[in-house]
């Protein structure tokens, strides 16, 4: 009841609908949400998360108002999501169909994740059925990260995510979650950003570049580095490794009840490419994998929306290594580099503070970074993010127009956001759990305190 192979050094079998691989049975059993083995039907029960599992469910459709179903200026369907998915482990699979205009480049990242998720792409009747047997693109791997880089056809596509269980202790909660970032972007659209990379590639910027080269001193005090350049990954940069990028820190003996924190963040556009952050403790082979997973000399971050994110918690009288490096290659016939910006900082932070447990990242401070901004000057950006005490983020409009901001505070809290613009004194807006406002404004330098 489906097909098997061991390309990937172990077998793995991609079951028919219905089915399911049990141990070292393959595709013998009906999968969760179906009965009657061998002839498995669905179970008519609909799908739902538990009762106290709060996180989305994946949509089934991307042609709905809000995702792919808005093209306003006709250029090309586009759209770009990032957020934390409800895993249906009562049927074991899911399908998102689609349908698109124009050419386009279909771009998906998965994190690593305990129960393992196979990526299957299909061309589709509009319905979401598949025409045919064979995906035009997978993303199979064992419980590492999964991506996948694809150029499509006018057409309707489906989807399909597979859930596979290779251990009753990989499921641990009721509410199994994963981490995703999917983009479709017309080919007009994601072309008419490649001018941004000529005038880079003749001198190729990475992160460190004004300091000497060899270990990173870093005592109690700490060490930050922020910058407002824009860096270049590129594709003669990334052709033989794609982790492209390392620097490493020798970090002083913890002080007493001390312990270090690493922080680090970069932003970029994910449609363009995509890239992820590794911190090594010791040995500098980037953890000895290819596609890294976190153990216990190595850390890997977590994809936002067009950022990457690591925080860890380190031992001192250490040296660490930070590598950047490239998911999936960068196709020649669209880009050429990926820019981004790099922000690092290193720690030594109370033991009992607990701030450096909290898995959502801070409020960036600008969101100037590189080609944050559509090529029409249009900025979207969401997210769920730590905010302390206060918060502030910078950005610049080259035009006027409309800024909207919507806020959820989780833990029922009031806030006051503070809009400055330079000029006059802040306007001051007041919310609680949840607010959304609007402004018109004029070309300037702005920022929102929070």
């Amino acid at each position: 009841h489906g097909d098997c192979d061991n390309d990937n050094g172990f077998v793995h079998c991609h079951c028919v609908v219905g089915f399911a691989n049990s141990g070292d049975e393959y595709c013998n059993i009906c999968a969760k949400g179906y009965y009657g083995y061998p002839d498995c039907q669905p179970l008519p029960a609909a799908v739902d998360r538990p009762s106290l599992c709060s996180v989305p469910l994946m949509p089934t459709n991307l042609n709905v108002p809000g995702l792919l179903g808005f093209d306003p200026d006709e250029t090309g369907h586009s759209f770009h999501i990032a957020d934390n998915y409800y895993i249906d482990l009562e049927h074991s699979t899911h399908a998102m169909r689609f349908t698109i205009s124009s050419k386009s480049v279909f771009h998906i990242y998965v994190e690593p994740n305990t129960i393992d998720v196979d990526l299957y792409l299909f061309h589709a009747t509009s319905d979401g059925t598949p025409t045919s047997d064979e995906p035009i693109a997978q993303s199979v791997n064992k419980k590492i990260e999964e991506s996948m880089y694809a150029q499509l056809l006018p057409g309707s596509y489906v989807l399909h995510f597979q859930y596979v269980i290779w251990r009753s202790t990989d499921v641990t909660t009721d509410c199994n979650t994963l981490d995703m970032e999917l983009a479709i972007d017309s080919m007009p659209r994601l072309l008419s950003d490649a001018h941004l990379c000529n005038g880079f590639l003749d001198t190729v910027v990475l992160p460190f570049h004004e300091l000497p080269s060899g270990n990173i001193e870093v005592h109690a005090e700490g060490y930050h580095y922020h910058t407002n350049e824009t860096f270049t990954a590129s594709i003669d940069s990334t052709r033989a490794d794609r982790f492209f990028f390392k620097r490493s820190f020798h970090l002083t003996r913890s002080p007493t009840a001390m312990r270090a924190v690493f922080h680090i963040r970069l932003d970029y556009q994910f449609a363009h490419g995509d890239l992820n952050v590794v911190l090594e403790r010791s040995s500098s082979n980037h953890c000895g994998s290819d596609q890294p997973s976190s153990s216990a000399n190595c850390v890997i971050g977590e994809d936002f929306y067009n950022s990457h994110v690591l925080d860890a918690t380190v031992d001192g009288n250490q040296t660490y290594t930070v590598w950047i490096y490239l998911v999936q290659p960068l196709d020649a016939s669209l880009v050429s580099c990926v820019q981004f910006q790099f922000a690092l900082d290193i720690e030594f932070v109370p033991k009992l503070d607990t701030l450096f447990t909290c898995s959502q990242p801070r409020l960036p401070e600008s969101l100037n970074y590189a080609n944050a901004f559509a090529p029409d000057g249009s900025l979207s950006y969401y997210g769920e993010f730590l905010f302390t005490a206060s918060s502030y983020t910078n950005f610049t409009l080259d035009r006027k127009g409309l800024l909207r901001f919507s806020l959820s505070a989780k833990e029922k809290k009031n806030y006051e956001l503070l809009f400055y613009d330079g000029q006059n004194p802040p306007v001051s807006l007041y919310g609680s759990e949840t607010g959304v406002f609007g402004l018109r404004v004029l070309p300037g330098n702005f920022s929102i305190g929070i």
